[in-house]
């Protein structure tokens, strides 16, 4: 009886929202959504705990409203609103789709497939939690966990670091249930920079011989 207790009294604490931690979530998503464009170079590591193994690549995001143009060391994502492009460098050929809108990501998909929707996740089917001040990448921060209200995630758990005196996201990591981590460290942050509607585009002509997959229906 005294377990049971226990379980539900715990489970009703865990049902409301930390608005200590919405304070925060609310100030960063209100903050990113004035900047008229952004830029922003970041680190990801992927950590699969099963084979113990960690890959690291660089990466930069630019942004304007929905648009974003993303590169890596190996491939880059643009997309102008409605149509996306994934170049694959080494294999020299595009992939062309029409995303859905507010699609339901996998571990490592919430912000490759969409970069922009790391700001404000935290406002629907999610969780949060005020975990306390904490040093992240030596800058000092509010740490807030968010917890997916669907228990079909490939992850149960994402942590936020976020700069207590600029309001800029400094790391953000989701923990997968079968041990496969996905982590990205923001080492800069450039607001309302000058962009172009090519940087949101994929242009053939740059690329010529690429190898196109229009896989749009």
């Amino acid at each position: 009886m005294i377990v049971v207790s226990l379980v539900i009294s715990w489970g009703s604490l865990f049902s409301q929202q930390d608005p200590k931690a919405k304070v925060v979530l609310d100030r960063l998503s209100e903050k990113t959504k004035k900047y008229t464009s952004y830029s922003s170079n970041f680190t990801i590591i992927t950590e699969n705990k099963q084979d113990k193994s960690t890959n690291t690549q660089k990466g930069l995001i630019i942004v304007s409203e929905k648009k974003y143009h993303l590169l890596l060391s190996n491939s880059e994502i643009f997309f102008d609103g409605k149509t996306q492009w994934n170049f694959l460098q080494e294999s020299n050929e595009v992939n062309i789709t029409n995303p859905e809108p507010n699609p339901k990501p996998k571990t490592e998909d919430i912000f490759l497939n969409d970069p922009t929707r790391i700001f404000n996740i935290y406002q629907t089917d999610f969780k949060y939690k005020y975990v306390g001040e904490n040093v992240c990448n030596g800058r000092q921060c509010d740490e807030i966990d968010l917890y997916p209200n669907s228990l079909m995630k490939n992850y149960f758990r994402i942590k936020l670091f976020i700069d207590k005196s600029k309001t800029e996201l400094v790391q953000f990591k989701t923990y997968g249930k079968t041990g496969s981590n996905f982590q990205i460290d923001f080492i800069d942050f450039n607001p309302n920079i000058p962009v172009s509607e090519k940087d949101f585009f994929f242009d053939m002509h740059v690329h010529p011989g690429v190898e196109v997959n229009d896989l749009r229906l």
